[in-house]
This record gives C-alpha cells, structure tokens and sequence, in this order.
C-alpha cells in the first residue's frame, strides 16, 4: 500500500508551526465607526494607524481611539 503513494511526492511535517496574530478594533469616537483589523505586529501597525498610515479609515477619520 505505501508504494502506492510514492507518486505524490507528499511530505509529511513532524511539527507545527505556529504564529501569533492580534484581532484588534478601533473607532472614531465622534462619529462611532468602527475598524476591525489582524495583525501579526500589533505595535508596528498601531504606530502606522496613529501616524495616518495605517489604512485608508485612519486617513479619513484622521484621529483613532482603541
């Protein structure tokens, strides 16, 4: 039966890789709309929504509140 499979070229992991992502929500307080991202860098991409650079939501509601 195994040499059935040797065709395939399957490779079969002996571990898994994991990775850490953040589901973070901000809002334009006067307004009350909300933005939901994901992120793997939590702190790089609250630096660029603070700096306007995060998405086009920073851009249009200039200030965000977390």
């Amino acid at each position: 039966m195994l040499n059935s499979f040797q065709h395939l070229n399957i490779t079969i992991m002996s571990s898994r890789t994991y990775h850490n992502y953040w589901v973070y929500i901000l809002t334009n307080k006067p307004h009350g709309t909300l933005y939901i991202g994901v992120t793997g860098g939590l702190d790089d991409r609250m630096s660029r929504h603070i700096n306007q650079e995060g998405s086009k939501f920073t851009s249009k509601y200039s200030r965000c509140y977390s």
